[in-house]
C-alpha cells in the first residue's frame, strides 16, 4: 500500500506543485495535499486621493491523487480564495472578491523522463453580490515535462483562457533545480521564481518573486462590470518543518506591479497573449491601488518523496 501511494504521489508532483496556488512549493522533495494561508497589505494609498485601504486575502487549496494505471494518474483539486479591500475613511464601500475552483488534472507518462499532462481548472469569480452564469471562466493546460536527471526537471507549458477581459494564450517555461542538498532553486516563468536553503530538516528560508493575472465580475451594484487584476509581489521568507509532513511558512515583502482595475461589462480585449492586450485600449473605471508592504503566512500538509 505504501508502495502504491509513493508511485501515485511521484506521478502527480511533477504537475501540482506548479500551479498550486500560493507557492513556494518545491516538486523534487514533496507533494502537497492541502495548504492555507492568509495575507495582509496595510495602507495602501489609491492614486490621486488620501484614500487608504487595508488588504486582505485569506485561501484554502485541496489536492488527491488517484492512480489509473502505471503510467497515468488523475487528481481532483479545489481552492476557495477571497480578497477584501477595507478601505479609511469609508468614502468607498468595502469590498470582498472571491474565487472558488475546481482543477481537473490528468497526466500521462511516456517513459520514465517525459510526462504529458493536462488540467482543466473552472472557476466562480465574483463579488457574490449577485452570481450568475457571467461570473464563471476557466482555463486549459497542456504540461509537457522532461526529467534531465534526478536533480533538474523542466516543463513546456501552453494555457488558453476564457476571462472576463477577453480570450488569452500563454506559454510558460518551468524548471525545478536541485542545486544540492541544502539549495533548491524553481521558477515558472513568467508567474514565479524562487531560491531556497534549507539550513536544517526543521527550518529553511528563501527569497520569492511571484506575479499573477486575475478578473473578478461585480453584481448589479456595478452594472455587471468586472475587476481585472494584476498582483506580483517580492518577498522574502522562512520555513519550518514538523514530522516532515507539516510546513509553515511566513513571508514578509513588497507589492510589485499590483494593480485591482475595474472596467466595463463588455469592455475587453479582442484577445492577449502573455499578459499583453491585443485590440481596443480599455477604459478604466476606478482608481488604482498603489504598491504596499505585504505579510503572509501559509500552513501547508505535504507528502515527502524519497
Amino acid at each position: 500500500m505504501k508502495k502504491k501511494l509513493l508511485t501515485v504521489i511521484m506521478f502527480a508532483m511533477l504537475v501540482l506543485p506548479t500551479f498550486a496556488q500560493k507557492i513556494p512549493t518545491v516538486a523534487q522533495q514533496y507533494f502537497e495535499l492541502a495548504n492555507a494561508g492568509y495575507y495582509f497589505s496595510p495602507n495602501n494609498k489609491i492614486s490621486s486621493s488620501d484614500v487608504k485601504t487595508n488588504m486582505t486575502e485569506l485561501y484554502a487549496n485541496a489536492w488527491a491523487p488517484f492512480k489509473i494505471s502505471d503510467k497515468d494518474v488523475f487528481v481532483f483539486g479545489a481552492g476557495y480564495d477571497q480578497v477584501g479591500f477595507n478601505y479609511s475613511p469609508s468614502v468607498v464601500d468595502n469590498l470582498n472578491l472571491t474565487e472558488i475552483n475546481l482543477q481537473l488534472i490528468y497526466q500521462h507518462a511516456t517513459d520514465d523522463n517525459h510526462k504529458f499532462s493536462v488540467i482543466l481548472w473552472p472557476k466562480l469569480s465574483s463579488d457574490m453580490e449577485s452570481v450568475g452564469g457571467n461570473s464563471l471562466k476557466g482555463d486549459l493546460w497542456f504540461i509537457f515535462t522532461k526529467i534531465k536527471d534526478e536533480n533538474i526537471k523542466f516543463r513546456h507549458i501552453v494555457a488558453a483562457r476564457y476571462d472576463f477581459f477577453g480570450p488569452e494564450l500563454w506559454y510558460l517555461f518551468g524548471m525545478d533545480w536541485k542545486i544540492s542538498d541544502k539549495a533548491f532553486f524553481t521558477m515558472l516563468i513568467p508567474q514565479s521564481i524562487q531560491y531556497r536553503y534549507q539550513f536544517t530538516p526543521l527550518c529553511g528560508a528563501g527569497i520569492l518573486y511571484t506575479g499573477n493575472l486575475g478578473s473578478y465580475r461585480l453584481g448589479d451594484k456595478y452594472n455587471d462590470a468586472y475587476v481585472y487584476s494584476r498582483n506580483g509581489k517580492a518577498e522574502v521568507f522562512g520555513s519550518f518543518t514538523f514530522n516532515d509532513k507539516l510546513v509553515w511558512q511566513i513571508f514578509a515583502g513588497f507589492a510589485l506591479g499590483r494593480s485591482y482595475k475595474m472596467y466595463a461589462n463588455d469592455d475587453k480585449y479582442s484577445f492577449m497573449v502573455d499578459g499583453i492586450g491585443i485590440g481596443k485600449t480599455l477604459t478604466q473605471l476606478n482608481q488604482d491601488i498603489l504598491a504596499g508592504p505585504v505579510i503572509e503566512t501559509k500552513l501547508s500538509y505535504r507528502i515527502p518523496v524519497k
